[in-house]
C-alpha cells in the first residue's frame, strides 16, 4: 500500500542549543532501530486504509510529524495531511516500536522534529 515513503528533518535550527529546543535540521538525523528502510517497509506492510474511508479516497499523500526526544522516545504527534485513520495507525505503530536513535547536533542528542510522508495506493494504483 505505501508506494513512496518520504521522511525529512529539513529546515532551520536554533543558533544556540538549549535544553528544550526542537531542531528541524540536525547534523545526524534520528532513525528507528533497524534503520529507516526497515521502518518504511514495516509501515508499508502494516498500515491498511480504513474500510470506512475508502469511498472518500481519491489517492494522495499522508504526512505526519513527531518529536524524537533526546532519549529516543517519540512524542508530540501531529497530522499534517491525510486520513485520520491512517495517521492513527502510524502513531500506534511508531509508539509500539523500540526507541529511536536521537538526532545529533554538534555530537549531542537533541530533540528533533521528524516529518514522515507516504503516498497511499489502493488496488492497482
Amino acid at each position: 500500500m505505501a508506494c513512496q515513503p518520504k521522511a525529512s528533518t529539513t529546515g532551520t535550527h536554533n543558533a544556540t542549543q538549549r535544553e528544550d529546543s526542537i531542531y528541524t535540521n540536525v547534523n545526524v538525523e534520528p532513525y528507528p532501530k533497524g534503520g529507516i528502510e526497515k521502518f518504511y517497509r514495516t509501515v508499508g506492510e502494516k498500515i491498511k486504509y480504513p474500510e470506512g474511508e475508502k469511498d472518500d479516497f481519491s489517492g494522495g499523500h499522508v504526512a505526519m510529524s513527531w518529536i524524537v526526544e533526546k532519549d529516543g522516545g517519540i512524542t508530540n504527534f501531529e497530522k499534517i495531511r491525510g486520513s485520520v485513520g491512517i495517521c492513527e495507525q502510524i502513531k500506534k505503530l511508531v509508539t509500539s516500536m523500540p526507541k529511536w536513535t536521537p538526532g545529533l547536533m554538534n555530537n549531542k542528542p537533541v530533540r528533533t522534529k521528524y516529518v514522515y510522508g507516504m503516498v497511499i495506493c489502493i488496488g492497482d494504483q
